[in-house]
């Protein structure tokens, strides 16, 4: 089955060549990997071009954009699955092999997400959640999946059908931080995001991350996108200022119904089996050294 995956970049030479070889170093035979550049001026170009004849597609020039960068990257995408990994951020060793199993096997899922996974600013798999959440399709079709109520989701263990994208449509370009958050409401419309029980990537936390002003625009983007969706029901969410903590436990004890992918060791491979758990990627044990 081939995959394609797309990552983009902007003055990212401290990173990209770890995010590239995350993905090349698997050796997947159907692999498809795409990589636009913005116009680097930090040498990440130079970095790119050591591996320019393993890519399918490279091209370096200005855009409008991280999502714009990703739906060109998209535009030249033929693998029935698909994804995008940010050039920070990496992929694990056994990821496209576990990717094309699940896909090839199951007919039924359309849409997957590994367990959330976090590096150091230097690369090392530092934190590995408990376990995989449970995200509801209804859920995620109402931007109920954000920071303040269920909890967010992974972009980057993430991959789907390239059909389930042909259906809800590519990346919103009018939104400039939080387009992942909008095409997952569009995702859930048609299909319901299924966890694998394993990490198949890995979110790298650097201090130039979204920083406070970003982080205002993130939130005023995800409002207008949720503004004419339904209010999550349940008071408890909107009873004063919360602590983080007190948000934790509440996932903790919020379930859902779904299908999961786990690892079966009888039969080698991984099975699909219906789930009922929280949405919380947090277990007891874990949220006792929760700060």
């Amino acid at each position: 089955m081939k995959i394609s995956i797309v990552t983009v970049c902007y003055n990212m030479a401290p990173y990209i060549e770890q995010t590239m070889l995350s993905v090349l170093n698997q050796n997947y035979p159907e692999l498809e990997y795409i990589v636009i550049d913005g116009g680097s001026t930090d040498g990440t170009q130079n970095i790119i071009e050591k591996y320019k004849d393993r890519l399918a597609y490279y091209v370096s020039e200005p855009d409008n954009g991280m999502y714009d960068a990703i739906n060109k990257g998209f535009r030249h995408a033929t693998g029935e699955v698909v994804a995008w990994i940010n050039a920070d951020d990496m992929y694990m060793p056994w990821t496209l092999a576990v990717v094309n199993r699940i896909f090839s096997k199951y007919d039924s899922v359309d849409w997957i997400g590994g367990r959330y996974s976090f590096l150091t600013e230097d690369g090392v798999l530092a934190h590995v959640f408990s376990k995989s959440a449970i995200k509801g399709q209804n859920d995620i079709r109402n931007g109920w999946c954000r920071a303040e109520l269920l909890g967010p989701l992974q972009q980057e263990g993430m991959f789907w059908r390239k059909s389930l994208m042909d259906k809800a449509g590519w990346l919103d370009q009018t939104y400039k931080l939080a387009g992942d958050f909008e095409l997952w409401t569009r995702f859930a419309e048609h299909a319901p995001l299924t966890p694998v029980d394993i990490p198949l990537a890995a979110f790298r936390r650097r201090k130039e991350g979204l920083s406070i002003g970003q982080r205002a625009k993130y939130n005023e983007e995800v409002t207008k996108v949720i503004a004419n969706k339904p209010q999550y029901p349940n008071f408890l969410w909107r009873v004063g200022k919360m602590s983080s903590l007190s948000r934790q436990i509440l996932r903790l004890l919020s379930f859902r119904k779904s299908h999961i992918l786990c690892y079966n060791t009888k039969d080698n491979g991984f099975i699909l089996k219906k789930f009922i758990g929280s949405v919380s990627t947090q277990c007891l044990e874990s949220l006792r050294l929760y700060k």
